[in-house]
Order: C-alpha cells, then sequence, then structure tokens
C-alpha cells in the first residue's frame, strides 16, 4: 500500500470517529469529497488529455482574527487522490498517476456570523505525486516511483450552517504545481483543479 492509499484510509478512519459535539467555533475540521476535472496537458509533441479523478480531502482551520465582517483562519489542507488516468497520448507516456498535497496557508472568511459565509483562500506547499508502473502501451515505466513538487493553491467556498457546530462546505480549489512525469517534454506547470464537498465541524473558544 503506497502513501496515497495509506493517506485514505486514515483519513476515513477518522471521519467516522471524530466526536460530532462542540461548543464554539474557534476551531474547524472539515472532511470532504471531492472530483479534479478533466483536463488537457501540453507537451512538446502532442497534448495529453488527463481524465477525471476521485479527491478526498481534510481541511484544520484555526481563527486567528475575530472580525465582526471578517475572520481570518489558519489554513491546513490535505488532500489526496488515488488515481488520474491519462486517457489519450503517445504509448511511452505514464498510463496515470495518484497524487498527494499538504498545503498550509490562510484563509478569508467573510460574514462569520452567518448563515451563509463565503471565503477565499491562499496556501503553498508541498505536492507529492506517484506514477504507474506500466506506461500507456503496457511497458514498464522508466519516470520515478514518486515525485516532490511545490505546490500553490487558490480556492474558494461558501459555508452553510447546518447547526451551531456543523456545516455543510461547498468548494473549488486550484492546485497549481510542478508537472508529474509523462516521459514527454511538458513544459510549466500543471493546474489542478478540484470541486468538492464537505461537512465541517467547530469547537473551542
Amino acid at each position: 500500500m503506497g502513501p496515497i492509499e495509506r493517506f485514505c484510509l486514515v483519513s476515513l478512519c477518522l471521519a467516522c470517529l471524530w466526536p460530532h459535539t462542540a461548543v464554539a467555533q474557534k476551531h474547524e475540521l472539515g472532511f470532504g469529497l471531492g472530483a479534479f476535472f478533466s483536463g488537457e496537458r501540453k507537451t512538446v509533441r502532442e497534448p495529453l488529455a488527463i481524465g477525471h479523478g476521485l479527491g478526498l480531502q481534510v481541511n484544520y482551520g484555526l481563527r486567528l482574527i475575530d472580525g465582526e465582517n471578517v475572520d481570518v483562519l489558519l489554513d491546513m489542507n490535505l488532500l489526496a487522490n488515488p488515481v488520474r488516468r491519462v486517457d489519450s497520448g503517445p504509448p511511452e507516456a505514464s498510463r496515470d498517476f495518484a497524487s498527494l498535497y499538504l498545503t498550509p496557508g490562510f484563509r478569508l472568511k467573510f460574514r462569520p456570523r452567518r448563515y451563509l459565509s463565503p471565503w477565499m483562500a491562499f496556501n503553498a506547499g508541498y505536492a507529492l505525486y506517484e506514477h504507474s508502473e506500466l506506461t500507456r502501451g503496457g511497458d514498464p515505466n522508466p519516470a520515478p516511483r514518486h515525485l516532490s513538487r511545490g505546490a500553490l493553491v487558490f480556492g474558494a467556498g461558501l459555508d452553510a450552517e447546518v447547526t451551531r457546530d456543523i456545516s455543510f462546505r461547498g468548494e473549488v480549489r486550484d492546485y497549481y504545481s510542478g508537472s508529474p512525469v509523462y516521459n514527454i517534454p511538458s513544459p510549466g506547470g500543471q493546474h489542478n483543479l478540484m470541486a468538492s464537498g464537505s461537512f465541517v465541524f467547530r469547537w473551542g473558544d
């Protein structure tokens, strides 16, 4: 079992075991499920069609500034994607890849005392890519099994209060990072756009 799969298993266990009782809103912990949009990756040859992928997300927020109209939160975001296939491209291209992103940052939450609270987040951190063992043509993949990259994340979303201590969150984040290895020169970074929904639990004073 690789690091991506281990993260998915641990996150699911935490989501089941996390206590649903809380008293205030200084801390936030969200468990979410989403999907990466399919896209096209430019290379020096033909472009690669990157398929959809499932995303499992854990997000922790710590309120640093308590404002009347805007809260500032420390935003710790962890996202795992078990697999995204390369749907079209030359036979020597990597068949698929998995990804893991760990990106701390800051979140601005507007109208924080209202039923609906929009927000924006800016994060930067670490991306880990795990390449398939085979190419699209079925040959052994010469790409490294694991590859570390830097990542920048820009996101926006909306929190809707369910109870005083639980909210539902919808969001879109773009994880911009260095490129996975496709065995074909692919200049520039890669956008990884994901939409997700989360349940958020709040506690602390």
